[in-house]
C-alpha cells in the first residue's frame, strides 16, 4: 500500500480509524460513565480495534508513515508559542512616546524655519541633529527591549518543554506531549496531569481525578476501564493507562482556551507598580519645571524683542520658539525616569538568566522580586528536606533487631514470610528501561523494601502469590492489606503504623515459632519503635492473619477493618526506613538564619520524627521543645490564637494539608512574607496562598510543578538561597539605579532652570539632553541592575513588604551629590568663562555656530555628565562599610563595558559633535578641570560614609529603619544564643560529677557573654 502522504490517500486509509466526529461524541455522551454500546464499535476493545491500537504494546514508533497519518486525519493543533516581535515592533513602541514624538515634530518645524532663514547650507542642521539624537535614542532602547525580549523566549521555551511516560513497541519512553498522536498510551500516577483527553483502558482500583477546574465539582470523581479522562485534571490516586483521543485545541479544555478572546495582560511586578507610580509623579514635577524653564525663556525673548525693537512675527523669532520648546521637551524627557520600570525589566530578565543557570527555573516573574523579602519559609520534609527516598536500615525480626547488612545470609522462615508479605502488599515499580534509565513509580516507602527484595538471592517473582482481594490504605485504617491464596489457605497479609498493628496482634514470630504476644513484649517493642523514631527512622509493621471465606466475589462487603478488629494477628516484623538528610540542607538553613529568614518544617510525620529532623537540618536547637506542635494544635487553636503566638512554632508535626494552610494564613497575617517548599500534590493547596512557592523539579508531581512560581531543577535544598539572595539583589540593584538617576534629575532640572533665568538659555541643548537621558535610563540601568549578589546581602534582613522605595541611606547620598552637583555645576556655568578665559556661555550666538563661543557650553556639559559618570561608581555598592568605591570592579563586566563606552562616547562628543551636540574640542587643562570636579562626587560618596550614624540618627529624613530592624535582629538572636548556653550549661551540671569548678567557668563564662553583649545596665 502506498503510504504518500497526499489527500486521496489520507481519505481512503483514514477510513480504518475512527472519525472525529465520533470521538467527539465519545466526550459528549459518556462523559461520566463508562463507554459501552456505542454506535458499531460496541464497547472499549472495539474503539482500540478501530483506532488500530494494541493495549499491550501502544503505537509503532517508527511507523512514520502510521504517525502522520494519524496527526493529518486529528489535524492535531498544540498550543503555539506567542509569536515574538519584531525589532521594528519595538522600534515602534518606543516611538510611542509623547515627547519623544512632540521632539520630532519641533525639530520638523526647527529645519523648515532654519532653512527658510539660513538657506539650505545651514538651516538644517539644528533640527536634523535633534532627529539623529532621538533615533540613536530609540535604536538603543528598542534593541535593548528587543534582547530582553529573547531571553525571556529562550526561558519560556525552556518551561514549555514536558515529557510523560508514554507506551511504544511495548516499551515505556519518556515522550515529548507535543509528540503525542491518537491512539497514542499513556501512563497514568498519582499527582500526573493528563495533557489529553482519553480513555481509561487499564487500572488496578479506580483512578480518583479532580475536575474542579472543569466542571466546578470539588469532590475526587471515580474513574474505571472505560470512563473518560480529561486534559487538566489531575489524577489525585490510582495508577493506570489511557488511551489518548483528543489533543491540543481539540480537547476540552483546548476548546476553553479557544473560546477567550482576551489576551492575557503583560505581567507586571509589585515593583514595577511602585517604580511606574514614583515615575508618573516624578513626571508630573518634571512638567512644571519644563513649563517655568519655557516660560521664563519665551518671557526673556519677548522682552529682548520689545527691548530691542525687534518683530514679533519674524522668522527668526519663532526659530527661538522652537528651540525654547525643545529645550522644555528635553527637560521632561531627561526628568521623566521611564528607565526606572526598564531597570526592574533588565533586573528581572538577567536574573531570571543567571537563576536558571544555578538550577532555579523561574516561571512567574513577580516570585523573583518578592524572594528579597521572603522572612519565612515552611517547607515540607519527605522530598525536600530530605532525599525522599526511603532506603530499609534495620529490621525487628525474630525479637531481634538487626542491621540489613547482617540480614544477607539469614534463611529464616520468618524472613521468607516477611519478603512475601512486601511483595504481595506493594504496587510500586522498580524497573530499570531499555535505555539504562532507573524507573521508580509508586510509594517511596513501598520503593525502599522492594529494593531489598531485589538484592535477595532469589528473583522478585519468587516471593509473587496468588492475590484474592486487596485492601487500600486509609487514612482512618492507617494500614492496607491483601489477602492471598497459599495452596488452598487463604492468608492477610497486613502492612501499616505500628501503633495501629501491634495493638491488634495477639501473636508473635519467635526465633521462627509463633508465641504469644503479650502485653510487656508489646511495650518492649513498642518502645524500641518509640527510640528508632526519636533518631528519624520510620517503623512499618507487617502481621499475617489466616482466614477462612469467600473474598473473591464482588458481592463481599467485607473492610479491612473488620479482619483485624477481632486482634488476633500475628506480628511478622518492623522494618525501619529511613529518609536521609539531603547534604546541603543544614548549611542552607545556616545560611537563611544569617539572613534573617526562619526555616519552618511542617511535616505528617511523627513528633519524634520531626524533632529528630529538626535537630539535624538545624532548624531548632536540641532545647527547643517549645517551638514543635502539631497538627492537632494547629487545628484546636482559633485564627486569632494561632496569630499571637505562630511566630515561636518552628516545626508542625502529625499536620495535615487544611491545617498547613491555616499555619501558613497565620505567618502572612503577622505581614510576614512567606514562602512555601513542596514536592507532593498536598502541597498545592498552600502554594496559592503563600507569597512564593518552590517546587522540586525532578521528586515534584506535575500538579505542584504548575502550581508552583519557582521550580527547583535539581532538586537542590541549597538553591533556596540562592533565589533568596538574587531577589535581595533584584531589589538591592534597583535602588542603586534609582538613587542615581534621582540625583541626575534633580541636578538636571535645577540647573536648567537656573539657566534659564541667570544666562536666559538653556545651559544643555536638547541634543545634550537627550545623551544625559541616553546615559540615565538604558545605560545605567544596564550598568547598575545586572550585578551579581554579593554575600553581605545575606547578613541583612528581608526587605518588608510596605517599606519604601527610598530608604534613609539612599537619601543621604542622593541630598549629598546634588548639593555638591549644583555648587560645582553652578560654579562652572557663572565663572568658568572667567577662569579659562573663554567668551561667556550668555553671548553664545545660537543661530550662528562658532568653536570659540561653544567652549563654556562644552566644559559645563563636560563637567555635567562626568560628575554622573562618576558618581555611577557611588552608587554601586550602597553598604556603610565599604569605602573603595572601585572593590570588585571586574565582578561586573557590563557596569565596566558601560563606563568605558559612556566615557569613550563623551570624550568623542567633544572632540567630534560640533554643531549637533553644540560641543568643540577643549584643551588638556580644560579635560583635567571637568575630570577634577566629576571625581570629587567620589570623594563626597567617601565623606558620606565616614560621617558617623549617630548624625545621621539625629535627622528624620535620614535614619535607615532597615539598620534598626538589623539590629534588633541580631539582639534577638543574641538572646536565642544564650538560651542556648543556658542549655548547655543544664546539661554539664546534670552529668557533673566532681566537675563543679568547670560548671561555675561555664556560668562566670555566660555572664561575661551577657555583659558584652546588653551591657551590665540592662542585666
Amino acid at each position: 500500500m502506498d503510504h504518500t502522504i497526499q489527500i486521496s490517500t489520507t481519505e481512503q486509509s483514514s477510513q480504518e480509524l475512527v472519525p472525529k466526529r465520533d470521538i467527539d461524541d465519545i466526550f459528549e455522551i459518556y462523559q461520566d460513565r463508562k463507554v459501552t454500546d456505542f454506535k458499531e464499535y460496541k464497547n472499549l476493545d472495539g474503539l482500540l480495534e478501530k483506532l488500530n491500537v494494541n493495549k499491550a504494546t501502544g503505537l509503532d514508533h517508527h511507523n512514520l508513515d502510521d504517525l502522520q497519518k494519524r496527526r493529518s486525519m486529528y489535524s492535531v493543533i498544540v498550543d503555539q508559542e506567542d509569536k515574538s516581535k519584531s525589532i521594528f515592533e519595538y522600534i515602534f513602541d518606543a516611538l510611542e512616546d509623547v515627547m519623544l514624538r512632540l521632539l520630532i515634530v519641533v525639530a520638523c518645524i526647527s529645519i523648515c524655519l532654519g532653512i527658510i532663514q539660513d538657506g539650505w547650507a545651514k538651516g538644517w542642521f539644528e533640527g536634523t541633529s535633534i532627529i539623529i539624537s532621538v533615533i540613536i535614542v530609540v535604536s538603543i532602547q528598542s534593541y535593548s527591549d528587543y534582547s530582553k525580549e529573547k531571553q525571556f523566549a529562550v526561558l519560556h521555551k525552556i518551561q514549555s518543554v514536558q515529557e510523560h511516560e508514554t507506551k511504544r513497541n511495548g516499551h515505556i519512553h519518556m515522550l515529548n506531549v507535543k509528540d503525542w498522536v491518537v491512539g497514542d498510551i499513556i501512563q497514568i500516577t498519582p499527582g500526573c496531569v493528563p495533557k489529553a483527553d482519553g480513555i481509561l483502558i487499564n487500572c488496578d482500583i479506580p483512578i480518583q481525578t479532580d475536575e474542579s477546574s472543569l466542571t466546578g465539582e470539588n469532590e475526587p470523581q471515580h474513574k474505571e476501564i472505560g470512563c473518560c479522562i480529561f486534559e487538566g485534571c489531575p489524577i489525585v490516586d490510582g495508577y493506570g493507562e489511557m488511551v489518548v483521543l483528543r489533543l491540543g485545541s481539540d480537547s476540552c479544555q483546548g476548546r476553553i482556551k479557544a473560546l477567550m478572546s482576551e489576551e492575557d495582560e503583560e505581567e507586571t511586578t509589585p515593583l514595577q507598580d511602585k517604580l511606574e507610580i514614583m515615575a508618573n509623579q516624578i513626571g508630573v514635577l518634571a512638567l512644571y519645571a519644563a513649563s517655568i524653564t519655557f516660560i521664563t525663556l519665551i518671557s526673556f525673548q519677548i522682552y529682548n524683542n520689545y527691548k530691542k525693537d525687534l518683530c514679533f512675527f519674524c522668522l527668526e523669532f519663532f526659530q527661538d520658539l522652537s528651540r525654547h520648546l525643545m529645550a522644555a521637551f528635553g527637560i521632561i524627557i531627561m526628568a521623566i525616569p521611564e528607565g526606572l520600570p526598564l531597570s526592574v525589566t533588565i533586573a528581572l530578565a538577567y536574573s531570571v538568566h543567571q537563576m536558571y543557570l544555578e538550577k532555579n527555573l523561574v516561571k512567574k516573574l513577580k516570585s523573583c522580586e518578592t524572594m528579597g523579602g521572603v522572612s519565612d519559609i515552611c517547607t515540607d520534609k519527605t522530598g525536600t528536606l530530605t532525599y525522599g527516598n526511603m532506603i530499609l536500615k534495620k529490621i525487628l525480626l525474630n525479637s531481634n533487631s538487626y542491621n540489613v547488612e547482617s540480614l544477607v545470609n539469614n534463611k529464616s522462615q520468618t524472613k521468607e514470610l516477611l519478603l512475601k508479605i512486601i511483595q504481595n502488599t506493594s504496587k510500586a515499580i522498580v524497573d530499570v528501561s531499555d535505555d539504562g534509565v532507573a524507573i521508580q513509580k509508586g510509594n517511596i516507602t513501598e520503593i525502599g523494601l522492594i529494593k531489598w527484595i531485589l538484592e535477595q538471592e532469589q528473583p522478585r517473582s519468587y516471593y509473587n502469590q496468588q492475590k484474592i482481594r486487596e485492601f487500600p490504605f486509609t487514612s482512618k485504617n492507617r494500614c492496607s492489606g491483601t489477602i492471598v491464596n497459599v495452596n488452598g489457605t487463604q492468608y492477610l497479609y497486613v502492612k501499616g503504623q505500628p501503633d495501629t498493628i501491634i495493638p491488634s496482634c495477639s501473636n508473635v514470630y519467635h526465633n521462627d515459632e509463633i508465641i504469644e504476644f503479650d502485653e510487656a513484649k508489646k511495650q518492649k517493642i513498642l518502645k524500641n519503635i518509640e527510640e528508632h523514631n526519636c533518631l528519624a527512622f520510620r517503623g512499618l509493621t507487617f502481621a499475617v492473619k489466616q482466614i477462612e471465606g469467600d473474598f473473591s466475589s464482588d458481592f463481599n462487603t467485607v473492610q479491612l477493618n473488620d479482619l483485624i478488629s477481632s486482634n488476633d494477628l500475628t506480628f511478622v516484623a518492623t522494618c525501619y526506613l529511613q529518609d536521609i538528610v539531603r547534604e546541603e540542607v543544614p548549611k542552607a538553613v545556616e545560611s537563611l538564619r544569617k539572613a534573617g529568614v526562619t526555616t519552618r518544617m511542617i511535616t505528617g510525620d511523627s513528633y519524634q520524627t520531626a524533632k529528630a529532623i529538626g535537630i539535624q537540618t538545624g532548624i531548632i536547637y536540641p532545647h527547643e521543645e517549645s517551638a514543635i506542635t502539631t497538627g492537632y494544635q494547629i487545628a484546636q487553636m482559633s485564627e486569632l490564637e494561632l496569630s499571637s503566638c505562630v511566630d515561636k512554632f518552628k516545626i508542625v508535626a502529625k499536620c495535615n494539608p487544611e491545617q498547613k494552610l491555616k499555619f501558613v494564613k497565620a505567618l502572612k497575617s503577622q505581614d510576614k512574607i512567606v514562602a512555601v517548599t513542596g514536592d507532593g500534590t498536598n502541597d498545592a493547596l498552600c502554594f496559592q496562598v503563600s507569597d512564593v512557592s518552590f517546587t522540586m523539579g525532578q521528586k515534584g508531581t506535575e500538579i505542584i510543578k504548575e502550581a508552583g512560581d519557582i521550580i527547583l531543577i535539581d532538586d537542590n535544598y541549597a538553591s533556596i538561597v540562592t533565589a533568596c539572595s538574587w531577589g535581595r539583589n533584584i531589589q538591592e540593584g534597583i535602588r542603586k539605579f534609582l538613587v542615581f538617576q534621582l540625583t541626575v534629575n534633580i541636578v538636571g532640572v535645577f540647573i536648567c532652570l537656573l539657566g534659564s533665568i541667570i544666562i536666559q538659555e538653556s545651559p544643555l541643548s536638547s541634543s545634550q539632553m537627550l545623551w544625559i537621558n541616553l546615559i540615565m535610563d538604558t545605560f545605567a540601568s544596564l550598568a547598575l541592575a545586572t550585578d551579581h549578589p554579593t554575600e553581605e546581602l545575606l547578613r541583612r534582613q528581608p526587605y518588608r513588604r510596605n517599606e519604601d522605595l527610598i530608604n534613609g541611606y539612599m537619601k543621604r547620598n542622593i541630598v549629598f551629590q546634588c548639593i555638591y552637583q549644583i555648587i560645582a555645576l553652578s560654579f562652572v556655568l557663572l565663572y568658568g568663562d572667567n577662569i579659562f578665559g573663554v567668551p561667556e556661555m550668555q553671548y553664545l550666538d545660537v543661530h550662528e555656530f562658532n568653536h570659540n563661543g561653544a567652549i563654556h557650553m562644552t566644559i559645563f556639559f563636560h563637567t555635567f555628565v562626568l560628575l554622573q559618570l562618576f558618581n555611577e561608581f557611588n552608587c554601586r555598592d550602597l553598604r556603610r562599610d565599604i569605602l573603595n568605591p572601585f572593590k570588585d570592579i571586574f565582578r561586573n563586566r557590563y557596569f565596566l563595558g558601560v563606563i568605558i563606552f559612556s566615557f569613550i562616547v563623551q570624550y568623542s562628543l567633544v572632540f567630534f559633535g560640533g554643531q549637533t551636540f553644540r560641543c568643540t574640542r577643549i584643551s588638556l587643562t580644560q579635560h583635567l578641570f571637568c575630570i577634577i570636579i566629576g571625581m570629587g562626587g567620589l570623594l563626597v560618596g567617601l565623606i558620606v560614609n565616614l560621617i558617623p550614624e549617630s548624625f545621621y540618627e539625629s535627622i528624620a529624613m535620614f535614619r535607615d529603619y532597615n539598620q534598626l530592624q538589623i539590629y534588633e535582629s541580631q539582639r534577638k538572636q543574641s538572646e536565642e544564643h544564650l538560651l542556648n548556653i543556658d542549655s548547655a550549661c543544664q546539661v554539664n551540671e546534670t552529668y557533673q560529677h566532681d566537675e563543679g569548678e568547670y560548671g561555675s567557668m561555664s556560668m562566670e563564662h555566660q555572664e561575661n557573654i551577657k555583659k558584652e553583649l546588653f551591657g551590665e545596665k540592662n542585666l
